[in-house]
């Protein structure tokens, strides 16, 4: 069985992937030239700040503290995502591709999350919901993305 203390912490560690999802899609948005690219990852950042909400209430029930934003760690991807964006990204096209990207990065990292931290059933239904809902993000992109299945 899994320790309350165990589970505060390791989804603590995942809310910070969330905070960091949350970051990432706000600088996309600030770089969408196109209202419904706009609109698309406005909805995207709306439903990791969701997921987000779900998390920290699931700490909240379990009686820890939530952390408030990304880790040093963090913060230094979002830095270097953001100038390689800067450079790499010309157009809306592009721009989707890479939100695509981080999607499919994110949805990786949630799953090898689950495998190797230990959760309590609860939590790890609410982790697993929201990688299912993240996945279903997937399908929101236009057909265009070059990396679309």
């Amino acid at each position: 069985m899994v320790e309350v203390d165990k589970d505060i912490k390791n989804l603590n560690k995942y809310l910070e992937g969330i905070y960091m999802a949350i970051n990432t899609f706000e600088h996309y948005v600030s770089m969408a030239k196109e209202e419904k690219n706009l609109s698309l990852l406005k909805d995207i950042e709306l439903q990791f700040k969701s997921s987000a909400v779900d998390i920290i209430n699931r700490i909240i029930d379990l009686g820890g503290k939530s952390k408030d934003e990304a880790s040093l760690i963090g913060k230094v991807s979002e830095t270097f995502i953001n100038i390689k964006d800067k450079i790499m990204v010309q157009n809306d096209d592009q721009l989707l591709t890479e939100a695509y990207k981080y999607i499919e990065t994110g949805l990786k990292m949630g799953n090898k999350f689950l495998n190797e931290n230990e959760l309590t059933t609860k939590s790890r239904e609410i982790v697993v919901q929201d990688l299912k809902k993240q996945n279903a993000l997937l399908d929101t992109f236009p057909s265009k993305i070059p990396l679309k299945k």
